[in-house]
């Protein structure tokens, strides 16, 4: 199975924006589909919701380039939240997290995993 034809599985959840996106114009498809995918869920939690209970077609998802932070749009109009992308482990692996107001300091991919491994030894 091609990246596409994976992509392709979740036309029902993509925007005709981002299938376009994903289809005719990204240099790195998979990643771009997993920083979509991310945001979309990102913008689900911080409202409360389920992934399951919202038009997940309803979120439109711009991404920034090169790996900037997207931009999230929802019925058209610009979400009220920020958002902060970024991948861990030679991207293997995309994050996305929504704030409801602007983050007042500097926040690192490194940050995030010391915050998980330091979660990580709390739970075990």
């Amino acid at each position: 199975m091609t990246d596409i034809d994976y992509i392709k599985e979740f036309v029902y959840q993509l925007s005709i924006k981002e299938m376009d996106y994903l289809v005719n114009s990204s240099q790195q498809t998979l990643l771009d589909f997993y920083r979509i995918w991310t945001a979309k869920e990102a913008y689900v939690k911080a409202i409360g919701a389920g992934i399951a209970e919202f038009d997940l077609c309803s979120i439109s998802v711009h991404l920034v380039q090169p790996a900037g932070n997207p931009r999230v749009y929802i019925n058209g109009k610009e979400s009220e939240f920020y958002f902060k992308s970024g991948t861990l482990d030679a991207e293997d692996y995309v994050y996305c997290i929504a704030t409801s107001s602007e983050p007042n300091c500097a926040f690192s991919t490194t940050d995030l995993l010391d915050f998980i491994e330091s979660s990580h030894r709390t739970a075990i």
